[in-house]
């Protein structure tokens, strides 16, 4: 699609309607499927099912004589579907499985480029269906490909991933990759940001592989880090066997703030779902009273509960809870996600004046510099006081600005 090559991995059929009269319809992606989601629509949709998915993926329906009739694809942001010309394939259906061949000529150029061949054999699904695909071969652990910035190149070497909080409702990863070493750290992402651990990327996804977040620290880079998740997709996205899996990649060359940037990456990382690790810490919750009920990322401490918090916070930034930060002071609509120890908030003001507003705030609690304010196309301050640690990142927003803090070592107790 659009000049993008996408390997089919993944395979399933189901019943469906072909211009009114009963067919089959294959699904072909690089990425395991949503079974659930797919047997539901056609329990919903009986004897005229209208399966979709998010994913990179190619639809061929297939009729009665088991000829391919029509197609949809649907890849990097681009869908096509047609019948006729240049489609063609066939089916051989026995029993609940199916066989077959599909192939659609390269037709189109530029964005508009599509061609499909693939063979496959499958089983045909019901709601009735388990709900689970076998799963891709599994890759060897670590990471492998080019990162680029301005033309020059970095070696990724350590690739770690870990649950994040849920975005827009569903369960959500992120991924790290940097130049050195950062498997000890609790939380990679906000040093790997600055350039800790050499270069780096920083990729939060859903658990299907679509990329929501991109954070990009390039050495080369005189602006960094950078947001760019519009630039780069994923491929060959899985989660199995106590890992994930992919590739990762921006099809070329990419630009950013007058810099370049390029990626193309095969990863694979030890992984364990976020319900995975919010069962194991509700099992050792309930077995220890005196733990805070607060699900602690991997690596990370559990605070003892309902701790005494000082009348002087600010001598001990270990012993502060952290709705006394100065910099919420008078501040409305506060999300705090305790999980990964965030807090976000909205602003009308401009990211620079609220930037110097908030530095003043952090100097007069007692907070030092960790390192010098970065002040570009976003602000970024490090800030540390005994044993915390705030990251906080303003970066403007519509009608306004955006602030989101990252913390270490304060108290999250209500």
């Amino acid at each position: 699609m659009g000049g993008k090559s996408y390997r089919l991995l993944h395979v399933i059929g189901h019943k469906s309607e072909v211009f009114g009269k009963p067919g089959i319809a294959v699904l072909a992606s690089d990425r395991p499927f949503n079974i659930e989601a797919i047997k539901k629509s056609l329990l919903d949709n009986k004897g005229n099912a209208d399966v979709s998915s998010r994913q990179p993926y190619v639809k061929v329906q297939f009729d009665e004589a088991g000829k391919a009739k029509s197609f949809y694809a649907t890849a990097g942001g681009f869908t096509t579907n047609a019948s006729g010309d240049g489609l063609s394939g066939e089916i051989k259906v026995d029993g609940q499985h199916v066989t077959g061949v599909a192939t659609l000529k390269s037709q189109g150029e530029g964005d508009l480029q599509r061609s499909f061949d693939f063979r496959f054999a499958a089983d045909l699904i019901d709601s009735a269906s388990p709900s689970a695909q076998p799963a891709a071969p599994l890759a060897k652990l670590g990471v492998s490909g080019t990162f680029k910035g301005n033309g020059k190149d970095a070696r990724l070497a350590f690739v770690s991933a870990r649950p994040r909080d849920p975005f827009a409702d569903k369960p959500s990863l992120m991924l790290i990759f940097t130049e050195r070493d950062h498997s000890r750290d609790p939380r990679p992402d906000v040093r790997a940001a600055f350039g800790d651990y050499g270069s780096a990327i920083i990729v939060s996804c859903h658990e299907d592989g679509d990329i929501f977040g991109c954070e990009v620290a390039h050495a080369a880079h005189p602006k960094k880090p950078f947001s760019s998740s519009g630039k780069i997709e994923m491929h060959e996205f899985q989660i199995a066997g106590g890992q994930v899996q992919g590739r990762l990649t921006t099809g070329g060359e990419a630009s950013a703030f007058d810099q370049t940037w390029e990626v193309d990456l095969r990863f694979a990382a030890p992984y364990k779902a976020a319900d995975t690790l919010a069962t194991n810490s509700s099992r050792r919750n309930s077995s220890s009273p005196n733990r805070s009920a607060k699900a602690a990322a991997p690596g990370s401490s559990q605070p003892e509960s309902k701790p005494t918090v000082p009348q002087n916070a600010g001598n001990s930034a270990a012993a502060m809870n952290v709705k006394e930060l100065a910099i919420l002071r008078g501040v409305e609509n506060v999300e705090y996600k305790a999980l990964v120890e965030q807090i976000g908030f909205k602003s009308e003001r401009d990211y620079k004046s609220l930037a110097a507003e908030l530095a003043k705030k952090l100097d007069a609690q007692g907070w030092k510099k960790e390192d010098s304010d970065l002040i570009g196309v976003s602000a970024i301050l490090k800030r540390k006081l005994g044993n915390a640690r705030l990251t906080i990142f303003v970066k403007p927003a519509a009608g306004g600005s955006h602030v989101t803090i990252m913390s270490e070592g304060l108290k999250w107790d209500p």
